[in-house]
């Protein structure tokens, strides 16, 4: 198996010092310049094919019938790739999409395919970051809305990303996210090694799972359930909030997304940050934001009207789950409380303003029917009660 050392020195001067991780698709390893140490970047190794036995399985398949039909597939394979990082190119100067810096592209030696090699800018991922310390409600805001940016950006250009996740979104020093990967996730999945969409699940839409056609919505669906993860104690929708995870648990809470059931409320959110992460998971396409603009106004209008968590410094204390629930009920239980949070709202956000109503009316004619069954029963006890000592009163003085 070809290693990136084999290249070295990569575009003339640069080395690899160590890996950052790897993908199903190859490695991202941190690389420097020998002459100016202090400039540093990623970069992205893509070997197709992975190796021998994937070029066996490609033939195996009727994919490709000999060696010279496999390399004019890794060919045409090559050709949209370059493609999809001529795109990146041209994105260079959206502050919200990991840099392209350069690229270089090898054919490999002892068999059809090439090694490609991808040099960008230096970030670090969310999911470590997200290891380190726990997000607050109005960082998490702001990564909805800079990914939002990253998203518009792609609308433009009629492009639908298909694999927004935690890996894919990385961090600056100045705290700014960016959205990575896309165009290399998408043709990837057309080589025999990634026939499978296992893995992706996590964050799938489910017209994406069933294999319908996709559209824009459906990178709405996917950032709804990354930001839906961070204000939930980082546990997917409808896991158990606390404890253990089994495997059955996860194969549970996954067919209860896709099959349509309605998201819990994460554990850190409020009302207004939940309903916003409930439209863009929205089951059906129709009733999630229509484009990344719509859900980018809504997250704005949060912060700007002072969401909790919006000021709070990196790592700031927060809440427990069962903290948040009990200050949410305390405050709804107010209809000063409820009004409150309807009025902040309602200017920016009628259709968000008219779920908050219709769910405090709700709740409020359930507590009404709960205090008169309540009433009711202590009604009936005392008259009981009552006759009880009439009856017993009767039989001592009699």
């Amino acid at each position: 198996m070809v290693s990136i050392h084999d290249f070295e020195p990569l575009w003339g001067s640069w080395k690899i010092d160590r890996q950052l991780g790897r993908g199903s698709y190859g490695g991202v390893y941190l690389a420097y310049r020998e002459d100016s140490p202090d400039f540093r970047s990623a970069v992205k190794h893509v070997s197709i094919p992975a190796d021998e036995a994937e070029l066996r399985m490609l033939m195996s398949e009727g994919i490709a019938a000999d060696l010279e039909s496999a390399r004019s597939y890794y060919e045409k394979f090559k050709d949209d790739l370059i493609s999809e990082i001529r795109f990146m190119y041209r994105l260079r100067g959206c502050p919200n999409i990991v840099a392209y810096e350069d690229h270089a592209v090898i054919g490999k030696k002892d068999m059809p395919g090439y090694d490609i090699l991808i040099r960008m800018e230096l970030l670090e991922p969310l999911t470590e970051r997200a290891a380190s310390k726990p997000f607050s409600q109005g960082e998490v805001c702001r990564l909805g809305i800079d990914i939002c940016t990253a998203l518009e950006a792609l609308e433009r250009e009629r492009i639908i990303h298909r694999d927004i996740k935690p890996a894919n979104i990385l961090m600056s020093r100045d705290g700014t996210y960016k959205l990575g990967d896309f165009g290399v996730a998408r043709q990837m999945e057309k080589t025999s090694m990634v026939l499978s969409k296992k893995g992706t699940y996590s964050y799938m839409a489910p017209e994406v799972y069933r294999g319908e056609e996709a559209g824009k919505t459906a990178d709405l669906y996917s950032l709804g359930l990354v930001m839906h993860r961070l204000l939930n104690a980082n546990r997917a929708p409808f896991l158990p909030p606390e404890g253990e995870i089994t495997y059955q648990d996860t194969e549970l809470a996954l067919a209860k997304r896709l099959a349509g059931k309605e998201l819990p409320r994460p554990a850190y959110a409020d009302d207004a940050v939940a309903a916003v992460i409930g439209r863009a998971c929205a089951f059906k396409p129709a009733e999630r934001y229509a484009a990344a603009s719509d859900m980018k106004a809504a997250l704005q209008r949060g912060l700007e009207r002072g969401v909790p968590g919006a000021g709070e410094p990196d790592g700031a204390e927060r809440a427990m789950p069962w903290e948040a629930r009990s200050m949410s009920d305390a405050a709804s239980s107010s209809g000063t409380g409820r009004d409150e949070r309807i009025r902040t709202i309602q200017d920016g956000d009628a259709e968000l303003a008219a779920s908050l109503k219709r769910k405090y009316a709700y709740r409020t004619k359930r507590e009404n029917k709960e205090y008169v069954i309540t009433l009711i029963i202590l009604i009936s006890i005392t008259v009981a009660a009552l006759a009880i000592i009439w009856v017993l009163s009767k039989m001592i003085f009699h």
